[in-house]
């Protein structure tokens, strides 16, 4: 995944301006940095997303993750955790 397709995604889909996506990833890295597990995050989505909206925010994971052409197995073991 690069951060160009991620900053691309957020401004697109969620209508973000450039330094409110900058300042949004600035402190999603904080907060995985400070992660012990995804349970947290996962726990978050499962609270506040309807399923529709989970299997949406998935297809928008797998999108990124594929932007390179190439899946890492990082990238294939979070996004499978995660849904």
């Amino acid at each position: 995944m690069t951060s160009a397709a991620l900053k691309q995604m957020l401004t697109r889909r969620y209508h973000l301006s450039d330094s409110a996506v900058s300042e949004l990833i600035t402190l999603a890295e904080a907060e995985v940095d400070d992660a012990v597990d995804h349970y947290q995050f996962v726990s978050l989505i499962k609270q506040h997303y309807v399923y529709e909206q989970r299997c949406e925010l998935v297809a928008l994971m797998w999108q990124l993750a594929w932007v390179d052409g190439n899946i890492d197995p990082l990238e294939e073991h979070r996004d499978a955790d995660d849904h």
